[in-house]
């Protein structure tokens, strides 16, 4: 069990660190910096995506729908501060967990 606590503990740090090298990359760029994308379904012209981003201190999580005639939507938006999000990121979903990390450990 102990290694186990010791494994979260240091994901949730190494997260965190990754963040907020993400955060640096926005301040210095001042544009949005991206780290999570996926079409969660598909028909026709439409989709619907969710979208993670950082903004500042902050990261996004957003659920589009658009295509065809239909002008983009949001059907969901949080905000996370980059603090607290790596426990939340944890506890929702491995692949995104997984996509995030390598994204954000792809960054320059």
């Amino acid at each position: 069990m102990a290694r186990q606590l010791n494994l979260d503990s240091w994901q949730l740090n190494h997260i965190l660190a990754l963040l907020n090298k993400g955060v640096d990359i926005y301040k210095r760029t001042n544009k949005p910096i991206e780290i999570y994308r996926k079409s969660l379904e598909e028909r026709d012209d439409c989709y619907e995506e969710m979208i993670c981003t950082i903004i500042d201190g902050y990261v996004l999580e957003q659920r589009v729908a658009s295509g065809g005639p239909m002008p983009p939507q949001f059907t969901y938006q949080s905000v996370y501060s980059v603090k607290d999000y790596p426990k939340i990121l944890l506890k929702k979903n491995k692949e995104r967990l997984h996509s995030i990390v390598e994204t954000l450990e792809s960054l320059e």
